[in-house]
């Protein structure tokens, strides 16, 4: 006579069964969660073509009516693809020139910036979504002679 399981077995063998497969979609789910904080972090800190940017940037030889304060980088969004992967990267810089002057200064570098604006506070906002913040300009009051120069790579 063949061996019929009882309800008591195979309620056991489901049971069995359903606590694996369990643990098998916790250790996939934070697997691939890994992953995409890994991914991230890579992206917005160690990406090669953000350091390679800012290199370019930190190379441009200023002249000494131009202070360079601090050069910030990250990746935003350009509007045009929306993959928000576009390389930023931002100069903050004091001094008595015009923003005519700096224009016509930058104008003739290798790497020319896409847009220079006068500072009104601590915080860069691009025309898009892309936003920055300058610790360095939280306690100044009077933001005249500082503009921020903006690259886009």
């Amino acid at each position: 006579m063949p061996h019929r399981l009882t309800w008591g077995v195979r309620g056991n063998l489901y049971l069995w069964v359903n606590g694996l497969l369990k643990k098998v979609f916790i250790i996939a789910g934070t697997l691939v969660l890994l992953t995409v904080a890994l991914l991230v972090i890579y992206e917005t800190s160690m990406n090669p073509a953000l350091s390679r940017q800012d290199a370019l940037i930190n190379a441009v030889e200023l002249p000494d009516t131009i202070e360079k304060i601090v050069v910030r980088s990250a990746i935003g969004d350009s509007g045009g693809n929306g993959d928000h992967r576009t390389l930023r990267s931002v100069m903050l810089v004091r001094t008595e020139l015009t923003i005519d002057d700096l224009r016509e200064f930058f104008a003739n570098q290798a790497h020319t910036p896409d847009r220079i604006e006068e500072a009104s506070g601590y915080l860069f906002t691009s025309r898009r979504t892309f936003r920055l913040e300058f610790e360095e300009l939280r306690d100044v009051d009077e933001f005249g002679g500082y503009y921020f120069i903006e690259f886009i790579g």
